[in-house]
């Protein structure tokens, strides 16, 4: 592996790099991390396990120094300049004195393909609407008189609509038909019962709250 090393050397002796950080155990501790300045050429920064602008999670709320929750708080350029030339104003900011980190309170990360870096979306719940349902029926209850009663019509109407058995007697009303009518009349009787209350429907996978946190600045 000395090839390696001798190689490794010869690049960071390049950019004005000491031979007193060549051995092998720094080599595998540390980067050397190349970011754009302002003038979106590459500028060195500085040797650490870590680059501005890499995101991990962590189990407490000790925010470790150089770095940020990641909850689209807003900072300004001249404290954090390597950060705001890699962000600019996608997570919020104007992008010249100010820029803004990507808000991750509540959300799960999901991979990009570069294009649509920093997009968001997505909810917690949604409402069904009737497209969204299975076909289904409903059953129905309906509800006939049984006895004789005085009053009966041959024709329903909205107030005289409760099918049941006719008057006794020679005038025997007919209360059953093989076809349906021109002009149906809504028959009272008939229970449809009502059954749901609208509430959102939650569509969120299991999940562990966790402090999100971006590097805004490497700290040697």
């Amino acid at each position: 592996m000395r090839w390696l090393s001798n190689l490794a050397g010869s690049l960071l002796t390049s950019f004005g790099i000491g031979q007193s950080m060549l051995n092998a155990g720094e080599l595998t501790a540390k980067r050397t991390h190349m970011l754009p300045d302002k003038s979106g050429t590459l500028a060195l920064v500085g040797d650490a396990a870590y680059s501005v602008g890499d995101v991990k999670a962590i189990c407490h709320d000790v925010i470790p120094a150089g770095w940020v929750v990641m909850d689209g708080a807003i900072y300004n350029v001249a404290d954090y300049p390597q950060a705001a030339a890699l962000l600019g104003d996608r997570y919020g900011g104007d992008g010249v004195t100010t820029f803004g980190v990507p808000n991750a309170i509540g959300r799960s990360l999901r991979g990009s393909a570069g294009s649509d870096l920093g997009e968001t979306g997505g909810s917690d719940s949604v409402t069904l609407t009737t497209d969204q349902m299975p076909s289904h029926n409903h059953s129905v209850d309906f509800r006939a008189r049984g006895e004789n009663v005085a009053g009966a019509a041959t024709q329903p109407t909205t107030t005289n609509n409760v099918l049941g058995a006719g008057r006794a007697g020679p005038t025997l009303v007919t209360i059953y038909h093989d076809t349906l009518g021109d002009a149906p009349v809504a028959l009272a009787g008939v229970v449809q019962s009502n059954v749901g209350s609208g509430q959102d429907v939650d569509i969120r996978n299991p999940y562990l709250n966790v402090t999100w946190i971006v590097a805004l600045e490497v700290v040697a």
